[in-house]
């Protein structure tokens, strides 16, 4: 019996005998009618209906952690088991042949009734009852080359049969109708499943669906780089077969399989990918249904294996096999591994006076597009900090509250140990464990010390460090189970790297500035970038044969398309002024007028004593700029200096102001500090109810840029009293409401979620309706749209007179496998509010994803790439 989650037929209902008897009768008569011949006697035969399962949940139904090797594709939902007879009896020479369209290609092997081959390792048969491998494989074509990844057998070792019957199966040629895999002859009818010989297979791979195409009018045709490269089967050959693989004894362990089918790589090849059911080839075997005898791997007892012909699976259907196949290839080229993307390790850059280094890689992943399979390589960048958690630790050892602060700068951050490459989260700190510390490994009880020095040649430098805590992530095959320990791993401080930038390092604009120069990479070097990738796959030997082992072509340039570029929106800057036709970046009309602005009354400036000549150079020069923006300046402000810098100093100063009489309160802070940032802005969204705004004191300690900074918080400043900047200039007559959706998350996994909708009140766009409300625990899917959805429809009602004739919705965060229930959940919700407030309105659900690793570059010339292109992706 199997194990669940092991072998074959997990959470296979059982048939009932009668129900078995009735169909191995259903099935003999389809064979009958089939013309197949019927053999009595000794044939159990069991079908199972197929589960309503998806792929993952397959992959990870017969994945096997003890084994060392990952899952190597996909499974097909319905796969049927086959119980295979007792093998004693002598199976009769095949009567036919069946070639399909793509046939093995390799040297002529003759008929091969009897093969004596090696045990599980390799090594020679001895006496035990003389075991053979039988197969019931047809003659091969002595006109046709060496299969790739077969092995050659040594004709004196093979017992052919005669000419006559070689030549008569040669031009026998095989049908794949009702009942074909009977028609291998009675061999064949006694191991087959009745249920897979009533089904018809073709060994061509299944058709694509049509693709609708869709062209735009509008804009004008650019010729469009992109970051792909087409990967396509070599003319003529079949790529990926799938097979289906049974065992006469039942071999629980997915690593004896494995080990099973190594005897037989005079058949399968070397070349072969397979989880311990499913098997796949890059060619078709000459036999729907493959017999071969061997030994079990363990007991040398006898062993009969089946191999069922599934299909030749379509480029579509077999992406995860080919990332897999890009994954080791990616290996093969020297890139480290790190969370699906992959890092060259020679190309680091060092910044030695910040302390920092940059890894730069790239994320390759197949994908199914409309013009076939196509491999996206995306560049990235992972910044790694040079300092270790223990000089962190040493740092803050003198401290009498160490322990606290330790726990806090180490706890939820990630770390990467650099001696295997391998990323973790810190849960807990063991103050009660030191590198010297014992733990049970499988030879017995040793330190972590010695286990680093064995496993890795690492050497602990100091020992009165205490040990970081992780908790791991379950294993496929102990959630298949249902088993409920805890895995950790105990890291060392002084091995482990913070990976990312400190809040200091974001606030510093030099940090900053480097990082960008190696991070933000123009469209040049990510062409260069692609082109280098191809190069370095294309001169590596090993690479071509593992792509040239499946039958796989990568082309040696980056695809071309056809595009449209569309001027961007038009806004109104002041409302005596026409409508501008801006970019990406319309900073400086920004800066020549608002659309709406707002009258400044007074404002009170909170800033220290030592910050009170910057504060008065602040209201000079933010008087001097509102004028050209069209906002009047009816009062300076009013400074109101302290002597400390603590939280409760600034709360004091706002308790004590007017709030009748004070329109908005700018503060200058001296140093960056979340507690001070904090109290200010919970008092004046919360208690005071005031519109206010923060300024570090070094921004405004540049006298050169000083206007450029005061104008930027000049605009900020107008939006918070309810003025508007610009103002969108609809091509619509209708009303329209577009509505966004978004979901923010706590990244420790405490707090509730926050979901909030933003709706727009007029055409345009300068007036908005917002509510936020909370959900479970990273939960993404929202419950309460709809009387969120009712409220913004109230307010447009209210503001413009009468309810939209169009409603757009952007939900932000949904992603290609949750687009049907983000449909039935959240799409109903808003519909059902649209019905009961708007039931006139025309009605638009848009899923929007920001992570796309598209790139899309402008050709300006015969081989210039310009710019970058901003493609919306809903």
């Amino acid at each position: 019996m199997s194990t669940p989650g092991r072998g074959r037929g997990r959470g296979r209902v059982p048939k009932s005998p009668q129900q078995i008897e009735d169909e191995s009768a259903q099935s003999m008569d389809n064979l009958q009618r089939a013309g197949a011949p019927i053999v009595s006697g000794g044939l159990s035969v069991v079908s199972h209906p197929p589960e309503e399962l998806t792929m993952d949940q397959l992959a990870e139904r017969y994945a096997d952690a003890e084994s060392s090797q990952e899952v190597e594709a996909r499974r097909e939902i319905g796969m049927m088991q086959i119980t295979t007879p007792d093998t004693s009896a002598e199976i009769p020479p095949a009567a036919s042949t069946g070639r399909g369209r793509f046939r093995g290609r390799g040297a002529s092997i003759p008929t091969a009734q009897t093969v004596e081959v090696g045990g599980g390792h390799g090594k020679p048969v001895g006496s035990l009852a003389s075991p053979t491998v039988s197969t019931t494989q047809g003659q091969f074509d002595d006109t046709t080359d060496v299969p790739l990844g077969r092995k050659q057998v040594d004709p004196q070792t093979v017992t052919s049969g005669s000419q006559n019957e070689a030549e008569t199966v040669r031009k026998t040629e095989k049908s794949w109708s009702t009942g074909a895999a009977a028609a291998a002859g009675a061999a064949a009818s006694t191991i087959a499943n009745p249920a897979s010989t009533s089904t018809k297979r073709s060994k061509v791979p299944e058709a694509d669906l049509p693709t609708i195409t869709r062209i735009g009018a509008k804009g004008t045709k650019i010729e469009v780089a992109t970051n792909y490269i087409r990967l396509s089967v070599a003319e003529g050959l079949p790529g990926v077969v799938e097979y289906h693989v049974s065992y006469s004894e039942p071999l629980e362990s997915v690593g004896l399989r494995r080990k099973s089918l190594r005897q037989f790589e005079h058949v399968l090849g070397h070349v072969r990918s397979f989880d311990g059911m499913i098997l796949f080839l890059p060619f078709i075997l000459d036999e729907d249904v493959t017999v071969l005898h061997g030994l079990h791997p363990v007991e040398s007892t006898e062993l009969t294996v089946h191999i069922t012909f599934v299909k030749v699976k379509a480029m579509r259907d077999a992406v995860p096999f080919f990332n897999i196949l890009l994954r080791r290839i990616m290996v093969e080229l020297k890139f480290v591994e790190l969370r699906n993307e992959f890092y060259d390790l020679e190309l680091v850059q060092i910044l030695d006076k910040h302390r920092l280094q940059i890894w730069p890689g790239m994320s390759v992943t197949a994908e199914d597009q409309e013009a076939g399979l196509m491999i996206n390589v995306d560049t990235c960048s992972r910044v790694l900090r040079t300092d270790t958690l223990y000089d962190y630790y040493m740092s803050v050892k003198a401290d009498p509250k160490m322990k606290q602060k330790f726990n806090d700068f180490v706890i939820n951050k990630i770390v990467l140990t650099k001696y295997n490459n391998t990323t973790y989260r810190i849960d807990d700190v063991a103050w009660d464990m030191t590198p010297e510390s014992e733990f049970e490994h499988k030879n017995g009880p040793m330190t972590f010390k010695n286990y680093l020095k064995m496993q890795y040649n690492q050497t602990v430098q100091f020992m009165n460090q205490p040990m970081l805590i992780s908790k791991l992530k379950p294993r496929k095959n102990e959630r298949m189970r249902g088993e409920t320990t805890q895995r950790m791993a105990a890291l060392v401080p002084e091995f482990c790297h913070l990976t990312g930038l400190t809040e200091d390092q974001r606030a510093n604009f030099k940090v900053m500035t480097d990082l960008a120069e190696s991070t933000r990479l123009t469209p040049q070097q990510r062409e260069a970038g692609l082109n280098k990738f191809i190069a370095r796959v294309m001169g590596s030997e090993r690479v071509k044969e593992m792509l040239a082992e499946w039958n796989l072509v990568i082309d040696t340039k980056i695809i071309h398309v056809e595009g449209r570029k569309i001027d961007g929106p038009q806004l109104l800057f002041n409302r005596r002024s026409n409508a501008v036709k801006v970019g990406p970046d319309f900073s400086r009309e920004a800066g020549l007028g608002v659309c709406d602005p707002v009258e400044v009354k007074k404002y009170v400036l909170i800033c220290t004593q030592r910050d009170s000549d910057k504060a008065r150079r602040f209201i000079e020069v933010y008087k001097q700029v509102t004028g050209p923006l069209g906002i009047k300046m009816m009062q300076l402000g009013e400074i109101v200096p302290l002597r400390g810098y603590q939280p409760h100093d600034f709360r004091s100063a706002l308790e004590k102001l007017n709030k009748n009489e004070t329109q908005f309160v700018v503060i200058i802070m001296p140093m960056q500090r979340d507690d001070v940032y904090g109290a200010i802005k919970k008092f004046c969204v919360s208690d005071f109810a005031i519109p206010s705004q923060c300024i570090i004191s070094k921004t405004l300690g540049n006298e050169k840029r000083l206007r450029s900074i005061v104008l930027k918080i000049a605009l900020q400043i107008n939006c918070k009293l309810g003025g508007s900047l610009w103002a969108l200039k609809m091509p619509l007559t209708e009303q329209v409401m577009f509505v966004g959706i978004d979901v923010a998350h706590d990244p420790l996994k405490k707090d509730p979620s926050t979901i909030c909708l933003v709706a727009s009140l007029n055409n345009e766009c300068t007036q908005y309706y917002s509510r936020a409300s909370t959900t479970k625990v990273h939960q993404e899917m929202a419950d309460s749209l709809r009387i969120m959805m009712e409220d913004a429809l109230k307010h447009f009602k209210k503001a413009r007179g009468e309810e939209p004739n169009r409603i757009i919705i952007f939900r932000d965060g949904g992603s290609v496998g949750a687009m049907e229930h983000i449909e039935k959940t959240e799409m109903n919700q808003m519909m059902r509010a649209r019905d009961d407030h708007a039931p006139k309105a025309a009605f638009t659900f848009a899923i929007v994803a920001k992570r796309i690793p598209q790139r899309f570059f402008l050709k300006v010339g015969k081989h210039d790439v310009a710019s970058n292109l901003c493609v919306s992706n809903l």
